[in-house]
C-alpha cells in the first residue's frame, strides 16, 4: 500500500516523496501513475517510487517511447 504525504504520512526518502507527488497528481490511481504520459516531467523515472535502475533489475522496463511502463 502506498503512503501519500498529503494524509500526513511519514516520507522515508525522496524516490518515496517522489511517488506520493505522482500518486497526488493522478488522484491517488496507481494505473494511472503507470500509464502517465508526462516523460518530460523530470520525475517521471522515479514514478513508481523506486530508482529507474532498480525498476529495470525487476522486470518492469521504462519506455519514455511508449510513455508507459513494459513489463519484461
Amino acid at each position: 500500500m502506498s503512503r501519500r504525504a498529503s494524509e500526513g504520512s511519514t516520507v522515508n526518502s525522496p524516490v518515496t516523496a517522489i511517488r506520493a507527488f505522482c500518486l497526488d497528481c493522478t488522484c491517488g490511481s496507481s494505473k494511472e501513475v503507470e500509464l502517465c504520459t508526462a516523460p518530460k516531467c523530470p520525475l517521471w523515472r522515479y514514478r513508481f517510487g523506486k530508482r529507474p535502475e532498480t525498476a529495470e533489475a525487476k522486470g518492469r522496463i521504462i519506455d519514455p517511447a511508449k510513455f508507459v511502463a513494459v513489463r519484461g
